[in-house]
């Protein structure tokens, strides 16, 4: 299902909505820097005029277990990972007490690029692929024209491959998605760069 496209006239104010992924590793710092550029690009565009702020609004997301939840659907015996509901719950406080001080500290270099942000975190239930779908649904549900994320990140999950969230993110994202990648995924003799993956309608 493809999102409904925005449409920006002139009796409209509709910001862009774009979506970055952040989860405190050094990859996920550069897909927001990566993706600050491109609101430094929006905000310094002829398209759109001063009469119309914000020109786009960059949604920073963090996506946290719930281990409560886990613990209710899976039992500790089927879920040995997840523990008890009481050390799912203390552990739920120190990822929730983690993601309130991530988000706090983009919202301080927000403020300090003076580009429009909005901050959350996101729950999930399962394994990469669930982490991965909060944040295309979340996408999804601001109707995105963009996703950025980095290559390799700090997985919730011990074994857990890193760069598979955002294989999920790229291959099941039904808007434009930019995989961040920073020059230890890419070897020493490559500066950090990014790739995208554009969706290309199909014609009917």
């Amino acid at each position: 299902q493809q999102p409904p496209t925005h449409t920006m006239g002139d009796d409209q104010k509709v910001p862009l909505q774009y979506l970055v992924a952040v989860d405190g590793s050094k990859s996920g710092d550069l897909a927001f820097e990566t993706a600050v550029k491109k609101m430094k690009s929006i905000q310094n565009s002829e398209e759109f005029s001063e009469e119309k702020p914000p020109k786009a609004t960059l949604n920073v997301v963090n996506s946290i277990p719930d281990h409560q939840m886990a613990s209710f659907l899976f039992g500790p015996s089927t879920r040995p990972s997840f523990g008890s509901i009481k050390a799912g719950r203390e552990q739920e406080e120190d990822d929730m007490t983690f993601s309130k001080n991530l988000l706090k500290s983009y919202a301080e270099r927000c403020r300090l690029e003076k580009i429009d942000c909005c901050f959350q975190s996101l729950r999930f239930v399962g394994g990469s692929g669930a982490l991965g779908d909060s944040i295309c649904n979340r996408a999804f549900e601001l109707n995105a024209e963009e996703v950025f994320i980095g290559s390799r990140g700090l997985s919730p999950f011990p074994k857990m491959m890193l760069g598979s969230i955002s294989s999920h993110v790229a291959n099941h994202c039904p808007m434009n998605v930019t995989v961040v990648k920073n020059k230890e995924d890419l070897g020493r003799n490559y500066s950090a760069r990014a790739f995208s993956r554009i969706k290309v309608p199909s014609q009917q």
